[in-house]
């Protein structure tokens, strides 16, 4: 079998069916749907109530919409399930392809948990109105997607209207003091946007992914830890023998099932210029 016979590098689209971004998109549709045929047709809000997250559900053993939540918007306001739609797919397919599946999964689980948990600690003593929608998670795949490529510059319209190009170590920054700023409205009670929660959401993907990723503490260091520190020990360069297609082949197998598990962004320098040698000399042999 030759190197362009596996699927990875061939570059077909995985099935939607085996793909978690797909489902988590696809839950979002069945769970918006289940609430308007609720509301249109038995007249009742029981599915919102049921996926919401509220201190009344929560005291009625409902623990379940601390997760729940994400997947029941408002029955009368589309747009907002549009536009968590829309950031979700355009995110989280960067962030998938960059940290693999199994990480993807996490930082969604996470963002969603660290959405809840800051959304109730801000509205302590008075939980009164549900939480409801993926904003945490649209947001917490937002910065996990700054994270993962903070220079690459990207371009997005501003109000819908303007287009604007921006790096995006400096996005997640506005973004960060855009909810900080809305957070004080929602304080006052002048914003029904829960931007406790988006804060939560990003705040708990930034800690998954500096630790999962980057391998770094979940918080930083004090000045007399990082001075006891020491330098990590450089990492043994390995070499490959080209002229044997059994020992090229068996590293690039290895090379591709990471990509698979951990996905193309967890790949060294030298596994990246290895996995291009490899097509050049393999690719000749059908």
């Amino acid at each position: 079998m030759s190197l362009y016979d596996r699927q990875y590098m061939r570059f077909e689209p995985e099935p939607a069916r085996s793909n978690p971004l797909y489902w988590f998109m696809g839950l979002m549709l069945v769970g918006y749907f289940a609430q308007v045929l609720s509301a249109l047709v038995l007249k009742s809000g029981a599915v919102t109530t049921f996926l919401s997250l509220s201190g009344e559900g929560l005291l009625h053993g409902r623990a379940w919409g601390l997760v729940s939540y994400v997947f029941a918007h408002d029955p009368g306001n589309p747009l907002h399930l549009i536009l968590n739609l829309l950031i979700v797919f355009m995110a989280g397919r960067v962030v998938q392809d960059d940290v693999g599946r199994r990480r993807f999964v996490w930082i969604c689980l996470f963002s969603a948990l660290g959405g809840a948990l800051f959304y109730i600690v801000f509205h302590l003593g008075g939980l009164h109105a549900p939480l409801l929608g993926a904003s945490a998670v649209a947001m917490g795949l937002m910065t996990a997607y700054c994270l993962a490529r903070p220079e690459e510059p990207v371009t997005f319209l501003l109000f819908l209207v303007l287009p604007v190009t921006i790096k995006p170590k400096y996005l997640v920054i506005g973004l960060a003091a855009v909810e900080v700023i809305f957070l004080t409205a929602e304080w006052q009670g002048l914003s029904s946007v829960a931007s406790s929660a988006h804060l939560g959401g990003m705040a708990a993907a930034y800690l998954y992914y500096r630790k999962a990723v980057f391998g770094r503490r979940f918080f930083p260091a004090s000045r007399k830890s990082r001075a006891a520190v020491r330098r990590p020990v450089a990492q043994p360069r390995f070499t490959v023998n080209l002229t044997s297609r059994t020992a090229l082949r068996s590293e690039v197998d290895r090379i591709l099932d990471k990509i698979n598990s951990q996905g193309f962004g967890s790949l060294s320098d030298e596994e990246k210029r290895l996995l291009d040698q490899a097509r050049d000399i393999l690719g000749k042999q059908s």
